[in-house]
């Protein structure tokens, strides 16, 4: 049986957190990076707008894309938040156990 890994990078924003899940997902097709920024990301005009009234509704949409990546079987996915405070981190760690 292959391997699955949750890895949890946290930060400060702008510490380089993307940059290392970038690193880490590289060009492989069985590893994601998700973040509560892509939330934010419009693909058709690649712009980013970041709306505090919709922080929640981003949280809860991370948290939904990374079960749903696990489920789906990638070997790595990657969340990169701040995770200024342990509880943030705790509903993924569930879902990986």
């Amino acid at each position: 049986m292959k391997s699955k890994y949750l890895i949890l990078i946290r930060g400060l924003s702008g510490s380089g957190k993307t940059t290392l899940a970038d690193i880490i997902c590289g060009d492989s097709e069985d590893r994601v990076s998700i973040s509560v920024d892509d939330y934010f990301y419009d693909e058709d005009t690649n712009s980013y707008q970041f709306i505090p009234e919709q922080l929640k509704e981003a949280h809860e949409w991370c948290r939904q894309e990374s079960d749903t990546c696990m489920a789906q079987g990638f070997e790595t996915v990657v969340i990169h938040n701040t995770f200024t405070r342990r509880w943030e981190a705790e509903p993924y760690l569930e879902s990986a156990a």
